[in-house]
Order: structure tokens, then sequence, then C-alpha cells
């Protein structure tokens, strides 16, 4: 496949940086995370990747966009803007979702629950699906990992950087340069990227005036903390597989366990909508009272 002009057009004037261009590929508008004179090695590095068996999005084709370059030190490092046809990563990848509820704004608390609602439950439903991935899966995620930093590059450990899909396990995007000299994983805070690979930032919540009110069914809770507990089993395997630190470990996995554990009571779903909107008025009722006290602290009063 080659960046054809129509492509190119597409990409340039979409305001996105990655434009779906079929299930096959993707369209990327963006400066890479390489100088210009560094683009070539950056993009056949990430082929070579590939073909050793690294599940990882490759580059096809590119361009670079005239008029796009910033340079820096009177032009000895330069970074150009670029269109780049890229493999599409299957499968999906984390991003940060809860729901936001402004006092100041009227709501119909049936659209807000099916909202929430959506949103957790496909969580829970992605997290099922990773905890029926075999421990080969996790075992490869690591050792993927492993070879990039062998090969100069290194992951960018947002979530949204990792799609996993049932059939092709997960696929690794945007990786970035490391300095010269570094080529193993840092065994250090590692534990901590493979948890939030695979598990995102968490579980998305409902908030009212910054107060989480999100509450779930007491059976798509047992959902969440079942998959939640496999997954963390099959992580702490691999790191364990590959001479990781136990404390380190253990460390991680303290933290993670909010992402999947819910302490809160449990709501039927007939009863969540009641609920959200009874909490939505006692914390407005709360704003208006503290709103007109403040109104008068700043009246001042003076004596004839």
């Amino acid at each position: 496949m080659k960046l054809n002009s129509e492509m190119y057009e597409l990409s340039f004037s979409s305001d996105k940086i990655c434009t779906i261009y079929d299930d096959n590929y993707v369209l990327l508008n963006k400066t890479m995370p390489v100088t210009d004179d560094k683009l070539s090695w950056y993009i056949e590095t990430i082929k070579r990747l590939k073909e050793k068996g690294v599940n990882i999005a490759t580059i096809v084709d590119y361009r670079l966009i005239p008029g796009t370059t910033n340079k820096y030190r009177n032009g000895k490092i330069q970074y150009t803007r670029g269109v780049f046809l890229e493999d599409r990563a299957k499968g999906v990848s984390y991003n940060s979702e809860s729901v936001y509820l402004n006092l100041r704004q009227d709501y119909d608390f049936n659209d807000v629950i099916q909202s929430y609602l959506k949103l957790m439950i496909s969580y829970v439903e992605e997290l099922e699906l990773r905890a029926n991935a075999p421990q080969e899966v996790y075992d490869k995620l690591l050792l993927d990992c492993q070879f990039i930093s062998q090969n100069g590059l290194s992951i960018d450990p947002k979530p949204l950087n990792f799609f996993f899909d049932s059939n092709n396990g997960y696929t690794i995007i945007d990786v970035i340069p490391v300095s010269e000299g570094s080529n193993d994983l840092n065994r250090k805070f590692f534990p901590s990227y493979m948890f939030s690979m695979i598990f995102g930032y968490g579980k998305p919540s409902l908030y009212v005036d910054f107060t989480n009110v999100g509450r779930m069914p007491e059976e798509l809770k047992q959902r969440l903390l079942n998959a939640g507990e496999i997954l963390e089993a099959k992580i702490v395997a691999s790191l364990r597989k590959y001479g990781f630190s136990e404390n380190v470990i253990a460390q991680e996995v303290e933290k993670n366990r909010f992402k999947y554990m819910d302490d809160l009571p449990s709501i039927s779903l007939e009863d969540m909508e009641d609920y959200v909107a009874q909490e939505f008025m006692k914390k407005k009722d709360e704003a208006l009272k503290r709103e007109k006290t403040n109104q008068s602290d700043d009246l001042i009063i003076i004596d004839i």
C-alpha cells in the first residue's frame, strides 16, 4: 500500500491526528518523536521489529508536509510534521472516560444513568475478554516490550498505545526513542506500566461536583472483580517468570486494585436513577447554601 494524493489530502485537511482509512490502515497527521535525520532509522527499526515477530504497528509510507519544519539550535535539530500511512492496530485500547455532572445544568437522569452504565459495561466486558486470553499473550507482551527496548526504542506506556484483540493479542503503537546505552526494560517501573496498559486508568465514575456517586448492581460488580483478579494473576505470573522484583510486583498489585475492586454499596438498576437524582439535588442545595453564606460574609454593615 502506498500513500496516494487522496489519502494525503484526507489527512492533511483533517483536524484529527489519527484518521481511520479502512479496516487495515490509519492516516496520521503528526510529528514523529524523532528528528528528521533519524526518521528513516525510526521507521526501518519498527519494520524490523515487526518482521521479527513483535506485535507493533508499522509505518507503511509517508510524506512530509512542506512548511511545517520546526528548527532548534540554529537549525541543527529539526522536526517536520508529516502524513503517515500506518497499520491499523486490531482491537481496543483504553481511554479515560467518566460522566461529570455540573450543578449549574439540568439533566435527564435516565440518560445520565444510561451513559454511565454503557461506559461501565464496556469496561467490564473488555476486561473479561482480556482475562480470557491465555497466559502466553501476557508473556509475549512483556517480551515484545523487552525486545523493543533492546533496539533503541521504548514503549510509551499510555493505555491508548496498547490495543487488545482476542485473535491478535496486544499490538503496540507510538513507540519512542531512548537514550543511547539503554537496552533493557526499566525493572523498577515496568510492572506499573504493564498494569496500566492492560487495565487502563480504571473503571469509569459518575461525578457530581467532584464526588463519585457511581454505583453498580451486585452482578456487574462481581463480574468486574472476577475479571480483575484473573488478569492480575496473569500479569503477576509473567512478571515473576521474567525475574521482576517481588517487592515491586506487590506494590503495583496493591496500587492497581482500585481499578477493579469497588467498596461502594451496590444498587439495583431500578434504584440507580433516583439515587443519582437525589445526590445531585443534595449537592446542589449544599452549593446554594455556601453561595448565600459567602454573599452574607461579603456584606459590610456600617453603624451611623
